[in-house]
């Protein structure tokens, strides 16, 4: 029976009463509990001071917070597509009524569920009889008793372990380990000193004095009554904490369990089971023995990764991607997938009204034209040199070669006007795909070719199926005849040049040619994004010509990309990648209806204005030295500021910056400080403090918001701290809406907050100090708080057999979070990118460690990697979240001076992602490292993926201005060059470029030093590729001093002309 399992104290198998690790509260007919975590509650316990003689069922309610379960539960929630499932939080839900049975026992009330389907019918496969819920209630419609004791009990089940902790010295001549234990989840049932020998001295139930010199060990053996659960994954486990003069941590009792023991290598800990009769030393000499290493000590006894042995490595790619085809700032935009087939989505240009809005005259949102090309994959498929916005692809089928060739221009502008001034864009004006279709027999015999013409009416741009249009070829025009209309409607151009013949039938138009062996035609196409009605502009797209237009749009296109930073390095993708990423800006960035403003928007199709996201987009035209295009996209967040706020319990949106005119998508609780971080990104770049006076009322009012918002959270329970203290309000994370204290959040916030302040002092603005010293107490209280959230954190498991402290996604969650969004894109590497932990730290080690062994690799947070494929793939398909290159988690180990680290993953992280046949990048590399999934193009991922390219050469840090810093050794063997071209950077423009003549042994350097404002010095990193060591240098034909030969670097400083270098080896 249930009621024979529930005991108030714990008892070996008995329910745990989980009440007691949750937040209580008791009004005068109602009483409750919450916790921070999910518990699967199976029955209530009220105990009175006396027999409750006048209650009945009918008088009482028992209400659970229910939000997404049962219908989504945390154990499906995982890798890959599971990772955007939901889970539950204390805001977002409402009370729901539990069907119970309730019993009287003597002075208690026992409150027990009924099967789950009695409230939810349909979840027939889950008819639980327990509530999983973050809150729990009981309601009385009469006044309550005076209540002795309320007892929530979940279906864990109490064991008793014993267990010691042993401690040493590590290298320090002595240690004071004077501390105390604590249990979450479980309870303390004894605590003794380590051995008879001991010279542990308890001072309490839970305290102790301990202090040892070099080479001793001591400790404490404690008992424990913990929790435990037959289900996979429970929040009620049991978790023990010590806390000591010497160190601080936790570690589960569930792990020790599975494990026997856990050695805490860096702070000189074994936790044993004392069935194990384990001893510090011994262990430690037995695990090192073994010969264990985790990834990140691995990557540096592994050669230096390349581009080529990453793609090598990944697994084929299964198909490609759509291309998209657009004009600079126009909203509508045109998809060429692999088939051939054109479509056109309507998105944003009916969402935001604008000129053309009335005039996408089909059903549905997306229209797809398909011209009958073979259903498969193209034999080829390629852009115009490599990196144009021209799209190029070729099938064989039958002895037949068809290839399609198309590109966008305008419909009824001379595409080349928008070269005399950005007045000239109209981010309205109607666009045009022009293609070639070119249809070849190298048959031995005649074929006769039949194109299937196709129209299809779809709700959504990925969806495979739709409805057809009936079509009609007159004239040279293909118009859709439309039931609900009376005017049939353009759909396309068709010029077949004289040969052919295109067939009506009952659905599809056919255009039949006959072709003998060795004959070439080709048709013309003009698909219109907009419905024409005005004979103008029906008489405009008749009048196209595809080559005078493709000769301007190649003139427009090489011009544009032609402006700003230019490289050119021995790796031929990058550098068509680098080129070709800003017409993906162009092209997916909406020029505002009315305004000069640019949306910068995050993918072609989909995505809107992701603030965050955008700031990644911004920052990298300023890197590029586009300063004009940034300041056009930043307006937006000045004129839109505090229209909108993201989602979760902040008290106003004054002064946030989210909103944008109707673009703005997702209430990514970081938006705000990642837009604060590119203004002032802006600025270091320009140094234009005209501009910043003017917006520096915008920042100020930005900055305010963090710094009232955050007094929501600065609290105190008895005298101590709540774990969020100084933090911002709960709120969403990003694609996971639920509102938690998140750390990624938060750090962005000090970041942005700390950067504004930086720029402002520059110009000597009177609030500059204060902000400055919010920023630092913002700092203080997170490190305070995320500090003791590690402590709290149960450490984990490292390749070597070792265990380190864990920095938790949430300061709420004790471990682990739920997902993969939630624990690795959005976990502690975020820490390290915003400054608030020193990437040469002890804590960031222990970050990359885990991300490198338990969650870019992994069943739950990242990707699999087959046992017996493990030792094979580990090193070029880690290293990169499911969203490989969003944020720039390659970064912190440049920073940390980790150049082989870094290297392995920007290469990985673009060689999963990537697709040369159109150079660009996937979002989501899913279901697997093989697909691709979300939109395209993803311009906010790419870019990141530019600037670690730009990091490789280029890297500010202070004062000081660093070049060639993670350049791969292979691009400096002999007779290769590196040119980098009108760069961007902190201090002014720069250019230099690099001539390897190592057969003659030297490296040569040309360089043009920024001079606007000069940096203090110039590090020059020139690594030999065969790891010679530097001898000897000349600066202009003359000797110079100032270079570390261990560390192939060179100290520059003084120049403000260009310069030639000369390195000897």
């Amino acid at each position: 029976m249930l009621a024979n399992k529930l005991s108030f104290s714990p008892t070996a198998g008995a329910y745990v009463n989980v009440a007691k690790y949750g937040r209580l509260w008791f009004n005068a007919r109602e009483v409750g509990v919450l916790w921070d975590d999910p518990r699967d509650i199976c029955a209530i316990i009220m105990r009175f001071s006396r027999t409750p003689t006048d209650l009945n069922k009918e008088d009482f309610k028992v209400q659970y917070w229910q939000s997404n379960w049962p219908k989504f539960r945390f154990e499906q929630v995982g890798a890959g597509f599971s990772g955007w499932l939901p889970i539950d939080d204390l805001y977002n839900g409402q009370w729901k009524d539990a069907e119970f049975d309730l019993n009287v026992e003597g002075d208690s009330l026992i409150f027990t569920f009924k099967p789950l389907t009695k409230e939810f019918p349909e979840l027939t496969d889950y008819n639980v009889e327990y509530r999983r819920t973050l809150k729990i209630r009981v309601l009385s419609l009469k006044d309550l008793p005076e209540i002795k004791s309320f007892e929530v009990y979940s279906d864990s089940t109490w064991k008793l372990a014993e267990f010691s902790v042993e401690w040493g010295c590590g290298s320090d001549r002595e240690r004071v380990w004077d501390g105390f234990i604590e249990v979450f989840n479980g309870e303390l049932k004894d605590l003794r000193p380590l051995n008879p020998d001991s010279r542990v001295k308890i001072l309490s139930k839970n305290s102790w004095y301990s202090k040892i010199k070099n080479g001793e060990t001591d400790g404490i053996r404690a008992e424990i009554w913990y929790t435990y659960s037959e289900k996979p994954k429970s929040f009620d486990e049991t978790i023990v904490t010590i806390r000591s003069a010497a160190f601080s941590f936790s570690f589960s009792m569930k792990d020790l369990e599975k494990e026997g023991a856990i050695l805490i290598k860096d702070y000189d800990v074994l936790i044993s089971k004392s069935s194990e009769n384990l001893n510090l030393k011994t262990y430690s000499s037995m695990l090192s023995e073994k010969g264990l290493a985790t990834i990140y000590d691995m990557i540096d006894r592994m050669p230096e990764q390349s581009l080529e042995r990453a793609w090598r490595e990944m697994p084929t790619k299964k198909r490609s991607i759509h291309f998209i085809l657009g004009c600079k700032g126009r909203r509508q935009k045109i998809g060429v997938d692999t088939r051939g087939t054109v479509f056109i989505p309507k998105l944003w240009n009916v969402r935001v009204r604008g000129r053309y809005s009335d005039r996408f005259l089909w059903d549905g949102d997306t229209i797809a034209y398909s011209f009958g090309f073979p259903d498969k994959e193209p034999e080829e498929r390629w852009l115009e040199d490599e990196y144009l916005p021209i799209v190029h692809a070729k099938w064989i089928e039958d002895g037949v070669v068809f290839e399609q060739e198309a590109f966008a221009t305008l419909l009824l502008k001379n595409l080349l006007d928008d070269l005399r001034g950005e007045e000239i864009i109209d981010g309205d004006d109607p666009v045009v795909c022009m293609m070639k279709i070119t249809l070849f027999s190298q048959s031995l015999s005649p074929k006769t070719i039949r194109l299937k013409l196709s129209s299809l009416c779809k709700e959504n741009w990925r969806d495979t199926r739709g409805v057809e249009e009936k079509l009609r070829y007159e004239d040279g025009i293909v118009y859709a005849l439309c039931q609900d209309h009376p005017t049939k409607r353009l759909r396309y151009v068709l010029d077949i040049c004289g040969r052919g013949e295109v067939k009506d039938s009952d659905s599809p138009l056919i255009y039949v040619l006959n072709l003998n062996p060795g004959e070439k035609h080709i048709v013309y196409i003009k698909v219109p994004s907009i419905t024409p009605l005005e004979n103008f502009e029906v008489n405009r797209l008749k009048s196209l010509d595809f080559e005078v237009e493709k000769k301007r749009v190649v003139q427009y296109w090489r011009s544009l990309l032609g402006q700003g930073m230019q490289i050119d390095v021995p790796e031929k993708w990058l550098n068509n990648f680098y080129k070709a990423f800003l017409s993906h800006v162009y092209i997916t960035d909406d020029k505002e209806p009315g305004s000069q403003r640019y949306m910068c928007r995050v993918s072609s199709f989909n995505y809107g204005v992701f603030a965050n996201e955008s700031a990644m987009v911004i920052s990298e035209l300023d890197r590029r030295g586009l300063y004009d295009e940034a300041e056009r996209r930043l307006d937006v967040f000045i004129r839109y500021q505090g229209t909108a706020v993201m989602a979760g319990k902040y008290s106003t949106a004054k002064g946030v910056f989210f909103g944008a005119g109707g673009y703005e998508c997702g209430d990514y609780g970081q938006h705000h400080g990642w837009v604060l971080w590119a203004f002032a990104e802006h600025y270091k770049h320009t140094r234009d403090k005209e501009w910043l006076r003017r917006v520096a009322p915008n920042l100020i009012e930005a900055c305010n918001w963090i710094i009232e918002e955050r007094k929501a959270t600065m609290k105190t329970i008895n005298g101590k701290k709540v774990i969020e203290y100084g933090f911002l309000p709960p709120g969403s994370l990003e694609d996971v809406r639920e509102f938690w204290h998140w750390i990624a959040t938060n750090a962005h916030a000090y970041r942005g907050l700390k950067s504004v302040a930086e720029i402002l002092s520059e110009i000597n603005h009177p609030e500059a100090e204060r902000l400055s010293k919010e920023a630092e107490a913002y700092r203080e209280d997170l490190l305070s708080s995320i500090t003791e959230a590690m402590v709290r954190s149960p450490i984990v498991k490292l390749r070597d057999g070792t265990w380190v402290p864990y920095v938790p996604s949430r300061v709420d969650r004790r471990g682990r979070d739920i997902g993969w969004i939630r624990e690795t894109l959005e976990g502690a590497m975020h820490l390290i990118l915003c400054g608030l932990i020193d990437p040469c730290s002890k804590i960031a080690e222990w970050i990359m460690k885990d991300y490198e062994d338990n969650r870019y690799i992994s069943d739950e947070y990242g990707y699999s990697i087959p046992s017996l494929d493990f030792d094979r793939y580990w090193f070029s398909r880690g290293g990169f979240s499911m969203q490989p290159n969003l944020y720039g988690f390659q970064i912190p180990y440049l920073l940390r001076g980790k150049i082989k680290h870094f290297l392995r993953a920007v290469f990985n992280s673009f060689a999963v992602a990537f697709y040369p046949d159109v150079y660009m990048l996937t979002e989501h590399p899913l279901p697997t490292m093989a697909d691709w999934a979300g939109d395209h193009f993803k311009t906010s991922d790419e870019s990141i993926a530019c600037y670690c390219l730009r990091l490789m050469l280029i890297h500010e840090k202070g004062d000081t201005l660093t070049l060639l810093p993670a350049v791969p050794s292979k691009w400096l063997e002999n007779g290769k060059h590196i040119c980098v071209e009108k760069a961007s950077t902190h201090f002014g423009t720069l250019s230099f470029a690099v001539e390897s003549r190592i057969d003659e042994g030297f490296i040569k350097i040309y360089l043009e030093p920024p001079t606007r404002n000069p940096p203090k010095h110039i590090e020059l990193h020139v690594k030999h590729p065969n790891g010679l060591k530097i001898r000897g240098v000349k600066v202009d034909g003359r000797e110079w001093t100032k270079y570390d030969p261990e560390n192939s670097s060179i100290l520059l400083y003084g120049f403000t002309k260009p310069v030639e270098i000369t390195v000897y080896y």
